[in-house]
């Protein structure tokens, strides 16, 4: 069986597949300061039992693929610097693979539902704002395995600073925290981004507001990727695209203004369908078999 790992900031996510079927999944929570080699002997401990022919990770952070070093992770800083295939191999003894969380979600869409096209992109909004990108029908990396870091593309000059050291990036005005900052700004009290979401549902004009914004800040980054990439498909991720219909309408109605012939584009939006397991799915597919 072909196992997929998505090692986030506190949560992990294992999903175990048989060709394209979802035989089981299964969630860990750990802390960050948690000694990664106990991590993984937990993650053994939870796929105990299954026969395991291959496992792919997905982790977020800069990931040197071919090497299987994560480079950095601000929210896995005790991960930094890890070859993760040679770690995982002092418990498991298959093929191993790894790559960034974005890209392995990405992958899993793609092989599963979007395999019939050339260009398709995935946006994971979250706590961060990432993307995976795929082009005839491969995952583009880039020269240096940045592509796909929608989130820090600049939407605002001289905007709020965001922790990557630049200014005005989407990631600060649409990751998580940004969302919050706006309800909080509006008076809503509110502790998370379902919060939010849930007073929307109910008709609250300010968070309706919300996600009305979101929607437009969205639209100008993804305004640059679409004029540069004209991809066929943009699949949008992540806990926060769980309020697709509360922020597609302004989206949408914003990519019509910024984009030429937007008509003759008509690049499809659709929200994900592997949800949130969708990191792991993706990364089952990472090891050939």
């Amino acid at each position: 069986m072909r196992i997929g790992i998505d090692i986030g900031g506190t949560r992990i996510k294992i999903a175990g597949l048989e060709d394209e079927r979802v035989i089981f999944k299964k969630e860990l929570s750990f802390s960050l300061k948690e000694e990664p080699d106990r991590v993984v002997s937990r993650i053994k401990q939870a796929v105990r039992d299954v026969s395991i022919s291959s496992i792919g990770i997905g982790i977020a952070g800069l990931v040197e693929y071919k090497k299987g070093l994560l480079i950095s992770s601000p929210n896995l800083p005790l991960w930094k610097g890890i070859n993760i295939p040679l770690l995982f191999r002092d418990f498991f003894n298959t093929n191993i693979a790894v790559d960034n969380d974005a890209n392995v979600y990405a992958w899993g869409e793609y092989r599963i539902f979007y395999r019939d096209l050339d260009n398709f992109l995935l946006i994971t909004m979250g706590t961060g704002i990432g993307s995976g990108i795929i082009l005839k029908g491969e995952v583009y990396h880039g020269s240096r395995m940045l592509a796909g870091e929608i989130g820090h593309i600049t939407i605002i000059p001289d905007g709020r600073s965001c922790l990557c050291g630049n200014k005005g990036c989407l990631e600060v005005y649409i990751g998580s925290k940004g969302i919050l900052d706006m309800a909080w700004n509006r008076g809503l009290q509110v502790e998370e981004v379902y919060d939010i979401y849930a007073l929307a549902k109910k008709g609250n004009r300010k968070a309706k507001e919300v996600f009305e914004k979101v929607g437009v800040y969205l639209a100008i980054g993804l305004t640059n990727v679409i004029q540069l990439l004209d991809p066929d498909t943009i699949v949008l991720g992540g806990g926060v695209s769980n309020a697709f219909e509360l922020f597609y309408p302004s989206l949408e109605q914003e990519l019509k203004q910024r984009i030429y012939e937007w008509n003759v584009r008509s690049v499809y939006i659709r929200p994900s369908q592997l949800g949130s397991f969708g990191g792991a799915i993706g990364a089952a597919f990472l090891p050939e078999p």
